[in-house]
């Protein structure tokens, strides 16, 4: 008997606390709190087997979602900084994935109630683990996804070149680091808009379209203003390197938002400087 599966076990005997069951020539707890109702010795029962506090196997009757033998979508239903965060997999103890699974930057870690496609590992206690592409392909769902269509996914992969996300139905889609204006967590769902279809898969961005973004744009540069005494060494000549590097948007987001500023006479333009002038 392992935990982390369902098996179909045969009350042998009751006691005070629970019910015995048999595996082989071994005994398993269900405690009666994890008994949905009165069992009879010789009825078997569907159960599925974990470690109580004390790492004993202990059995339940509520239908694990994940376990080991078939990964799922979980939700994370707490966060513990510097150990990990708990998910919810519909039994009483829930299932922690641990930081050394999780992004180094705890900023980038899920919040609660985000979603995971996750497999569960025993390693002398359950444990999950985050499932990559490969460990996914199994349980992929065709869907029909055309080019520019705007489809919900979740975050699932973090990484400094960008981030990789899963439909629901686990297909996969690619966003670089320039289609991103902001940090994303692990697990958060967000509307992507699909940019490429390839051989490699799907590719997507998370910039809203050109016109909604340039009020966006303009406060990230005026707050950039106002954290810097109010001026800065950039302008519509500096190179794309440094205007990526500073303000994670490309050179031609960064001019439509000095052209709006500075056609609201929010900044002014001095030696190939930029000058906050009104707040």
């Amino acid at each position: 008997m392992e935990a982390g599966l369902h098996y179909n076990l045969k009350v042998v005997r009751k006691t005070d606390i629970g019910y015995m069951l048999k595996f082989m020539d071994s005994e398993v707890l269900l405690h009666k709190n994890e008994a949905f109702r009165d069992l009879e010795i010789g009825e078997e029962v569907r159960v599925f087997i974990y470690y109580d506090a004390k790492k004993r196997l202990t059995a339940t009757m509520s239908e694990a979602i994940l376990t080991l033998e078939k990964p799922a979508w979980v939700s994370v239903k707490s966060v513990v900084h510097g150990l990990g965060v708990f998910l919810d997999v519909n039994i009483n103890k829930d299932i922690l994935l641990s930081a050394e699974y999780l992004p180094y930057d705890d900023e980038c870690w899920p919040n609660v109630g985000d979603k995971l496609f996750c497999m569960l590992k025993n390693k002398g206690r359950l444990i999950a683990k985050v499932c990559n592409l490969n460990d996914s392909k199994a349980y992929a769902m065709k869907e029909s996804i055309l080019l520019h269509d705007n489809v919900v996914a979740y975050v699932t992969r973090i990484n400094p070149e960008g981030i990789g996300l899963f439909t629901k139905n686990l297909t996969y889609i690619y966003v670089h680091k320039t289609q991103m204006r902001r940090k994303y967590r692990l697990g958060e769902e967000v509307s992507v808009n699909i940019t490429a279809i390839n051989e490699r898969g799907y590719q997507g961005t998370l910039i809203k379209q050109k016109e909604s973004m340039i009020d966006d744009d303009s406060v990230i540069v005026l707050n950039y203003l106002k954290n810097h005494n109010k001026v800065m060494n950039f302008d519509s000549d500096s190179s794309p390197e440094d205007i990526l590097r500073t303000f994670n948007m490309s050179k031609k987001a960064f001019k439509r938002a000095l052209g709006h500023l500075y056609k609201e006479r929010v900044i002014d333009f001095k030696d190939g400087k930029t000058v906050l002038v009104k707040e």
